[in-house]
This record gives C-alpha cells, sequence and structure tokens, in this order.
C-alpha cells in the first residue's frame, strides 16, 4: 500500500503546528512542556489533516531497587536508615499514524523513568510519546530561559 497520503498530511500538520512553549514547573523549579500542553498544541492539527495515532506497547520493563539512605532524626537525635523503592520502566512502543484514506507509517520509540513511587511506567510511556510528536512533528520550542 502506497503512504503518499499519509506522508503528505504529515507534512501539512508540521508547517501548521504551533510553538510550544515551557509553561510548567516541576518541584525543584524548572520549567518544561507537559505532555497536556503537547497534546492541546498537537490534537486539532494533526486530526484537522486526518491523521489519527494509535500506539502499540512492543515491549515494557520494570525494575524495582531497595535503597537504604543513613538520615540524622533530629528528633531521635541520631541517624536512622530509611528505606526507600525505586523503580526503574523502559517502553518500546510503536506508533501507528493512520491516514483516514487507510494508510500507515509506523514510528517506534523508546521511554525511560524513574521513580520513588508506583509512577515509572506511565511516566515512561509519557516520554515516548512526546519524543514521538516532537521528531515526527517536528514540534518548534518557544525560546526558552533555561537555554541562557
Amino acid at each position: 500500500m502506497d503512504n503518499k497520503n499519509v506522508i503528505i498530511a504529515i507534512n501539512k500538520s508540521i508547517l501548521e503546528m504551533p510553538s510550544i512553549a515551557k509553561d510548567s514547573k516541576n518541584p525543584q523549579g524548572w520549567k518544561y512542556r507537559s505532555i497536556d500542553a503537547i497534546i492541546d498544541h498537537c490534537k486539532n492539527v494533526i486530526a484537522k489533516n486526518g491523521l489519527v495515532v494509535i500506539p502499540e506497547t512492543i515491549n515494557a520493563t520494570t525494575k524495582i531497587d531497595i535503597i537504604e539512605k543513613e538520615k540524622y532524626d533530629q528528633y531521635a537525635k541520631k541517624n536512622v536508615t530509611i528505606i526507600s523503592r525505586l523503580s526503574t520502566s523502559s517502553v518500546l512502543v510503536c506508533y501507528k499514524i493512520c491516514h483516514i484514506s487507510g494508510e500507515m507509517i509506523s514510528a517506534i520509540v523508546p521511554g525511560e523513568s524513574q521513580d520513588y513511587g508506583d509512577k515509572s511506567m506511565s511516566q515512561a510511556e509519557t516520554f515516548a510519546f512526546k519524543s514521538m510528536l516532537s521528531k515526527v512533528f517536528l514540534l518548534g520550542f518557544e525560546e526558552d530561559a533555561d537555554g541562557k
């Protein structure tokens, strides 16, 4: 099957895609582009050009490490051992970029994340999705102060 229509639609989407500012801040104060902001900027342009993105996870792994740290307890006036759970997740996702004509191309993208809670897998999936959108649709980013 020819995929000319999907390539043309991606090209039109690239030309119409607005730049995205770093409008979110993490607890440490670093600015970043949230997945919500990226989706909000992309979805109408992608849909208008007859495209649909369907993810399929090819591989997903999670490794759990138990970490012990010494910390001074000011109330007990002594060092205590703190035990934490660190999860590291990796995914490999195939994004099928489908055109309403039935044509399709695929983009295979990895994602990885670490989290002290239970969110490393969803964070890895989010990173993979942001990465695919950025690379396939050549997302422009407004100038950021972090770069200076």
